[in-house]
């Protein structure tokens, strides 16, 4: 397919109308349980809150690629970015707005890289709340030569050489892609036994975006006292898919604002997010 077509594709833009059944269900999606009680429960006191990682859910565009000539069991979501202006509201109206911004032949054989930025704001205000930028590579789709948009600055994110200042394990659920699939993210590769042979995985894998979300709980858990507004940036390179049922031991060290993450998987020694980036509120 030429990558023209994709720079120019167009994605609709959305109204998001969510409550409190759909900030409970992320919440328990990334397995979180009563240790934060205002993220899954309606009637804590002081009230609900949402984690600050369901920016991911709601700033992200979904598998707008799922109508394109793509090779796309081939498909793998490299990178993502979500910067938060303020606080998700546990409840609202909110409007989301994505164009793909940047798109590259890495040459024959190596794919093509696709970007694509997304802004979510309030929809009765304009008040913005997040920005999001996902880095998607098609492996299948390379050899073109061609290149549009402007390159996304790479972000320069080093694990430092010392031991952590902290390491949480937590553990997936077996079931844990098939919940997490219904915050609106329904690529097959996350469900179907058959989808995921074709893509070269032994069955289907978590969302990138749940490995995230869960490194989130993690640095929420160690440094954010589980606060709403203890997370105001967050960033991670995919390094390796994870299968639901293991467990990820996140390895955090902090420099004043900034905690640099690695999440491994436990049960294979492989580094699943590496590195990630957590901006905490100063």
């Amino acid at each position: 397919m030429a990558l023209r077509a994709v720079f120019d594709h167009p994605i609709p833009d959305a109204v998001l109308d969510y409550g409190p059944r759909d900030t409970t269900f992320y919440a328990l999606s990334l397995g979180l349980g009563d240790e934060a009680l205002p993220f899954v429960y309606e009637g804590a006191p002081g009230g609900m809150r949402a984690l600050p990682g369901m920016g991911l859910v709601l700033a992200d565009p979904g598998f707008w690629m799922r109508d394109m000539a793509l090779d796309l069991p081939r498909l793998v979501h490299l990178a993502e970015r979500l910067e938060l202006e303020r606080p998700i509201p546990p409840r609202g109206r909110l409007h989301r707005q994505t164009r793909v911004t940047h798109v590259a032949d890495r040459g024959a054989g190596r794919g093509a890289l696709l970007v694509a930025d997304s802004v979510l704001s309030d929809a009765a205000d304009g008040g913005m709340i997040a920005r999001l930028r996902q880095t998607v590579l098609a492996r299948g789709d390379g050899g073109s030569g061609e290149s549009h948009g402007p390159a996304p600055e790479r972000s320069a994110i080093a694990i430092p050489e010392r031991a952590p200042d902290a390491v949480i394990d937590r553990p997936t659920l077996r079931q844990q892609a098939l919940l997490y699939r219904w915050n609106g993210d329904l690529n097959p590769l996350h469900a179907d036994p058959a989808v995921a042979r074709a893509a070269g995985f032994e069955r289907p894998i978590l969302h990138g975006l749940c490995t995230m979300g869960i490194a989130s709980l993690a640095v929420m858990e160690a440094f954010g006292d589980w606060r709403a507004d203890a997370i105001t940036m967050m960033e991670a390179r995919f390094s390796a898919p994870v299968f639901p049922g293991e467990t990820l031991r996140c390895a955090m060290w902090r420099e004043g604002a900034r905690v640099l993450l690695r999440a491994s998987v436990c049960e294979r020694g492989v580094a699943a997010l590496d590195p990630a980036l957590f901006i905490l509120k100063t």
